[in-house]
């Protein structure tokens, strides 16, 4: 008796996790890594991009760059640029940009924008290790390139939006 027990709670279990893994959405995940601009370290290519966009990422005069990222990610400016770039997408088989993922109800031009720009920013994560300084934005999507070319592009954005703003 006891054995059946275990046995059919491990069925259960077993039965669920394949229903769950069945249904779950993947996501994949393509990361940033943002070195602190610091001229006395060696510098790769990507190394150099904190340095590219003219931000001291070493947290003096009280600017942390985590908070920096995370703000200009979210505005709405820079969720507009990224809205129209063009990805191409395995599943659907075709070029897309995010307005052609985003799936919304809304009829209010001006409270669609609003719920594009906040949910294209939910593709980002972003953290700063404290020891090292470095920063990371780790872009989420439901395929692997497409989170490859979406933080592509984040990058090229970034540093153009650094660029603007320091000149």
């Amino acid at each position: 008796r006891k054995k059946l027990l275990i046995f059919l709670i491990t069925a259960a279990g077993a039965l669920t996790a394949i229903v769950i893994g069945l249904f779950s959405q993947h996501q994949y995940e393509a990361e940033i890594v943002l070195y602190p601009a610091d001229s006395s370290r060696p510098k790769s290519s990507l190394g150099t991009l904190g340095a590219l966009v003219g931000i001291s990422m070493d947290g003096e005069a009280g600017s942390d760059p985590t908070v920096l990222f995370k703000e200009v990610l979210r505005s709405r400016t820079f969720t507009e640029k990224l809205a129209d770039k063009m990805f191409f997408s395995e599943e659907q088989e075709k070029e897309v940009t995010f307005r052609d993922l985003f799936d919304s109800d809304e009829e209010d031009s001006l409270k669609l924008e609003l719920e594009l720009s906040l949910w294209i920013a939910d593709f980002f994560q972003i953290e700063k290790d404290k020891i090292t300084g470095v920063t990371r934005i780790k872009v989420l999507a439901p395929e692997k390139k497409l989170a490859a070319d979406i933080a592509n592009e984040v990058v090229k954005e970034l540093k153009i939006h650094f660029d603007n703003t320091t000149n």
